[in-house]
């Protein structure tokens, strides 16, 4: 037996592992590393039961071919030579976007994967990329795109006094980034910044894990994120709680988003989304009288009726509260693995490029940052379209 330093791809959370091996170099088990610097020991039970999925008998080794109504094993070199005979003569017959290519989440935690497939792709001129981004966080492209953003980045969860959860529960999906949160072992996360006085704000129909931690917890009618993020819009332009100098130097549109959120009192809001008119007060004032800290979504809204709306809502409280990081302060994470950057604390325009990107076969459906929409593939696989996508790679 062998113990080896590892990590775990099947989350955002890329705990560190301590994995066994046999004699013949098999997976035999899975233990969090406890001297691993971020997730500190930490290990899920997906990542633990990692010898089950490496081990278990229907798991696929070699490449496999379809022969009539069933499947023959080949090698590596056969399949890579047929997939490229058959992938060529699609491309010369069809054109490149009968080529499609599917990236999944593990496909992320790859170093090479995804900017190989991306040149793969840009190589042989197709536009028919896809991900599991546009099926269930699109809305954060949509927002980016929208809202534009600020060269420096966001305030950090380390540095925060106060955070808001719309519709996500780390503790358990131990997810972090898209919405903020440091996820590797997330309740010592959780438990540190609650005691050195991070106050927690949670919106989610249901009283979460996470939201054992809250400060307050408003339990909203499922799809209302986008009608309580307008209610806290006006109560902090109402009140004057926003950042008036931030606003006046980069924001665009206060005047006309002032106007949008003014039928959304609180007592609408509250009769609206199934809360009490205090609990909201209590809530937007907690988040926006607050020096430090932003507020996230998660699939929760992103998932829902008006999720672009609540995603544009949700980053406008950030944007008004000015929860950016500013000139002369310390970038968190600086990107040590790649070439040096500049973060230049200023705020960049809206790309609005879906708005001249082309569309696809099936409805005016466009692409968001290069990709196209996965929700509508098998359409656009099933339509007459010559250059319809005839070829599909999933990574």
């Amino acid at each position: 037996m062998s113990e080896h330093r590892s990590f775990c791809r099947l989350c955002l959370g890329t705990c560190g592992t301590r994995v066994t091996l046999d004699e013949e170099r098999r997976l035999v088990s899975v233990k969090g590393d406890k001297e691993h610097a971020m997730s500190a020991g930490y290990a899920c039970m997906k990542g633990l039961a990692a010898p089950e999925l490496h081990n278990g008998p229907d798991r696929i080794l070699r490449p496999l071919k379809r022969v009539g109504d069933r499947f023959e094993t080949i090698s590596s070199e056969q399949a890579l030579d047929e997939i490229a005979a058959r992938i060529g003569a699609l491309r010369a017959d069809h054109g490149p976007d009968a080529i499609g290519l599917y990236n999944g989440t593990q496909a992320a935690f790859n170093a090479l994967a995804v900017p190989m497939a991306g040149a793969w792709m840009a190589a042989i001129g197709s536009k028919s990329a896809y991900s599991t981004m546009t099926v269930d966080q699109s809305a954060k492209w949509v927002a980016a795109e929208r809202l534009g953003s600020w060269g420096a980045g966001a305030h950090g969860w380390d540095s925060a006094d106060v955070w808001m959860f719309f519709g996500t529960n780390p503790l358990v999906s131990i997810v972090g980034g898209v919405n903020g949160f440091i996820s590797q072992h997330p309740d010592r996360r959780l438990k540190a910044a609650k005691e050195r006085g991070m106050k927690l704000i949670v919106v989610d129909p249901r009283r979460t894990e996470t939201a054992e931690y809250v400060d307050v917890f408003l339990q909203i009618r499922p799809g209302e994120d986008s009608t309580l993020a307008a209610g806290m819009l006006r109560m902090i332009l109402s009140e004057g709680w926003h950042d008036q100098a931030f606003c006046r130097d980069n924001v665009a549109y206060l005047d006309e988003l002032r106007t949008a959120v003014e039928p959304f009192d609180e007592h609408y809001v509250a009769q609206r989304a199934g809360i009490s008119a205090q609990d909201l007060r209590s809530a937007t004032a907690l988040f926006a009288q607050g020096a430090r800290g932003c507020a996230y979504t998660g699939t929760g809204p992103s998932m829902s009726p008006n999720s672009n709306l609540a995603e544009h809502l949700v980053q406008s409280l950030n944007v008004v509260c000015g929860r950016f990081v500013r000139e002369g302060e310390a970038i968190a994470n600086p990107g040590a693995g790649g070439p040096p950057q500049r973060f230049p604390a200023q705020a960049w325009s809206p790309a609005r490029e879906y708005e001249t990107a082309p569309r696809g076969h099936v409805g005016d459906y466009t692409m968001l940052f290069g990709e196209r929409m996965s929700c509508i593939l098998a359409d656009e696989m099933l339509s007459e379209a010559p250059d319809r996508v005839r070829a599909m790679i999933v990574s």
